[in-house]
């Protein structure tokens, strides 16, 4: 949730029948929050329908805002990887209209009768901390180290004018990867099997489902570590080297399926091109 909501969220808090330092003990968590708790204190203000009103409009333009960001990533990161056949024609929009449509499918089972279930089991282990700390430990690994963070500090020279303090610089090397590392860690450690309702407990091939959709996230950064060593020439140091470096610009416009020239064929054998205007001007 974003600051405005959280401070409607507690704000909302101070409704409910029990001081707000407690309110771990009598709230559901979960989708309950949203549609139990929360909804009980809006009908407990001045003008509850008003309220109510504003409250799940609220809702409705954060889930909005929240599809947006997840649809438009998920998009422009596999358009960017294939450019030369999403970028055709209308086969981008058809390609969004696809994955809308197979997440449509995939959200229909979570609103039928035992759709709860399914999404504690999404909720559970695909949007866990665990996935979101084990990519953002690695990203700044790939930010601060292999490409560098003096490297991202001279790009943004160039497009503010200036550098910023060293507190960036540190957090993106030091800092948020020893607290992402310890999270990662800590989280493991403390892990507890699925439940729900703290009574029906989740059977051995729903948790392996569970994990599984972790996995398939947390998997893919080594294992393309493990191919592009594997497809590097070298002994095992060298390999990692060469991976662990930043590409010169000439390498990613070899290795770029978008890497296409802006000139045609004729001119790079150092013909001309026959013009296809003729400008005529006059004198008046």
């Amino acid at each position: 949730m974003g600051v405005l909501p959280s401070r409607v969220a507690a704000y909302l808090l101070s409704f409910l029948p029990f001081p707000p330092f407690l309110s771990f003990l009598f709230i559901p968590l979960g989708p309950g929050l949203a549609f139990i708790a929360y909804p009980k204190a809006v009908s407990m203000m001045p003008l509850p329908t008003f309220w109510a009103i504003l409250f799940f409009i609220m809702l409705l333009l954060l889930g909005l805002d929240s599809q947006f960001v997840e649809v438009e990533g998920q998009i422009t990161s596999l358009v960017d990887l294939y450019p030369s056949f999403l970028r055709k024609g209308y086969r981008r929009e058809i390609f969004i209209a696809i994955v809308c449509f197979l997440s449509y499918i995939l959200g229909l089972t979570m609103v039928t009768e035992g759709g709860m279930y399914v999404f504690q089991l999404f909720d559970y282990y695909a949007a866990s901390g665990v996935c979101l700390l084990w990519v953002a430990f690695f990203e700044c690994i790939a930010v601060a180290w292999v490409y560098g963070a003096d490297n991202i500090y001279d790009a943004i020279e160039d497009m503010i004018g200036y550098r910023p303090g060293p507190w960036m610089k540190w957090s993106w090397m030091i800092i948020t990867p020893v607290l992402c590392m310890g999270c990662f860690i800590f989280s493991l450690a403390k892990y507890k099997p699925l439940t729900y309702n703290k009574e029906y407990i989740y059977p051995d091939w729903a948790i392996g489902l569970g994990w599984g959709l972790a996995l398939s996230s947390m998997i893919c950064i080594p294992l393309v570590m493990v191919i592009r060593i594997v497809q590097s020439d070298g002994s095992l140091i060298e390999r990692v080297k060469a991976v662990a470096a930043p590409r010169e610009l000439n390498r990613w416009a070899r290795e770029s399926e978008s890497a296409v020239p802006f000139y045609p064929a004729a001119m790079a054998n150092g013909g001309l091109i026959k013009p296809t205007h003729i400008i005529v001007e006059t004198m008046m």
